[in-house]
């Protein structure tokens, strides 16, 4: 009867980490960039019951022991991307991320593209990432050069049609090595692939891409959760007072 409660317990742990998840899911729904996460769980191994007698002992059969929650993996997928009408403002269309440096120098990667020009003229992101160009260094626009164009392969050129500079694109083999830093902001310990030319994702000047969670999709996988979580309790409540007969009562016998 106490392993029904622990497995129960067991449970509602796992459904509560899960609901957080979907919360925060729900909570960046209009955060540029952001990535969704799902859920996935696993439960533990299991048991096999014996019935122990004085010479033989009898199987019985298998239990599970209870559910956690196994992995969180980033969903990766393209989000819809929206006009901005900024011109520094880009968003990748496929597969790929932009590579940006923090403060401490620390290489990470993003698919936010709201950037902007620091008192360098350096090209940073609003939170003041530099963006890397090719060879992985800074980029800088000259000033006079007026109202830049961004090609999806890039590159970057003035008015005159002088190239500037070529914002790096890049690629993971594997997506789930990423760690995740908060802020739509990853990094890792492997060497991504450089994209060249028509690879890999694609720019799109004056457009950002939004959140891919989706909102209904979201909401009900919290209402079922919900449900699981009451359930559980019940089953809880039940089992205890169960136990609570079998102490006060059958004890008294």
């Amino acid at each position: 009867m106490l392993r029904g409660i622990y497995t129960a317990a067991a449970g509602m742990n796992a459904v509560q980490l899960a609901t957080d998840t979907l919360a925060n899911n729900l909570a960046n729904v209009s955060t540029t960039g952001f990535k969704t996460r799902r859920v996935q769980f696993q439960s533990f191994p299991e048991m096999l019951i014996n019935r122990i007698g004085k010479e033989t002992s009898t199987d019985i059969g298998k239990i599970h022991s209870g559910v956690q929650i196994s992995s969180t993996p980033v969903q990766f997928t393209q989000g819809t991307l929206r006009q901005t009408g900024n011109n520094l403002d880009i968003a990748l269309e496929g597969d790929g991320l932009l590579q940006v440096q923090l403060g401490d120098g620390t290489m990470a990667y993003t698919r936010v593209g709201s950037l902007t020009l620091d008192g360098s003229r350096t090209l940073v992101t609003t939170e003041g990432y530099t963006v890397m160009g090719e060879g992985d260094n800074p980029i800088v626009l000259p000033s006079g050069s007026g109202n830049v164009t961004i090609y999806p392969d890039g590159g970057i050129s003035n008015d005159a049609g002088e190239t500037l500079g070529m914002i790096k694109r890049v690629k993971f083999q594997n997506s789930q090595a990423l760690t995740n830093l908060g802020d739509s902001l990853f990094t890792s310990e492997e060497t991504p692939e450089t994209m060249t030319g028509g690879k890999g994702a694609q720019l799109v000047q004056g457009y950002l891409e939004q959140s891919n969670t989706n909102v209904v999709a979201e909401m009900i996988q919290s209402m079922m959760g919900l449900r699981l979580y009451e359930s559980l309790q019940k089953s809880i409540t039940s089992q205890n007072q169960t136990l609570e007969k079998a102490v006060t009562e059958v004890g008294r016998i």
